[in-house]
């Protein structure tokens, strides 16, 4: 089908910085687009890694490192492939990034449950408790505004951000 689409913006590490020209299309007529190699869906990084420092520095050391093998690389790989392997190493980083916090929160949620159970009526517990429960509130928070951000993402993508359609939805439930 007809698919129109804007990039806002794209990261580029201070090594690619000399390598960007001006990137304005208006339109490209009848552009076909297949690649056999990409996997089912869509699949977005969340908006706050942008700030997380810890992905920023990886990110760019990655890409770096990317542009550098890239210069080597016999035969030179096309636009698109290249294209493609910034959008997998950007998504495998951003995984990385990301994935620990579960463990983190699992780790969390059994040390809140030892506590509970070994210290039940001693003075240490609220201190403790407090301490544990506010990390996992950061963590717990975090992975509602991702949540958020599905929703949304689901809800534009299947194309019901009509507000009548959502009134509609509403009244008949």
């Amino acid at each position: 089908g007809d698919s129109e689409s804007t990039i806002d913006y794209i990261y580029a590490s201070p090594v690619l910085f000399h390598h960007l020209h001006s990137s304005t299309v208006d339109f490209i007529n009848s552009f076909t687009f297949a690649s056999h190699h990409q996997g089912p869906g869509l699949w977005r990084a969340h908006p706050n890694l942008a700030h997380n420092r810890y992905f920023t520095e990886k990110l760019t050391s990655k890409l770096d490192e990317f542009h550098y093998l890239l210069r080597s690389s016999t035969p030179p790989l096309s636009p698109q492939e290249q294209w493609d392997d910034i959008k997998v190493l950007a998504k495998m980083i951003a995984q990385q990034v990301v994935r620990p916090y579960q463990r983190q929160l699992t780790r969390l949620h059994r040390k809140r449950n030892k506590l509970l159970r070994e210290h039940k009526l001693t003075s240490i517990l609220p201190l403790r408790l407090a301490a544990i429960e506010k990390q996992i509130g950061i963590i717990q928070q975090g992975r509602v505004e991702t949540l958020a951000l599905r929703a949304g993402k689901h809800w534009r993508d299947n194309g019901e951000t009509s507000t009548g359609y959502l009134k509609s939805t509403i009244s008949s439930r």
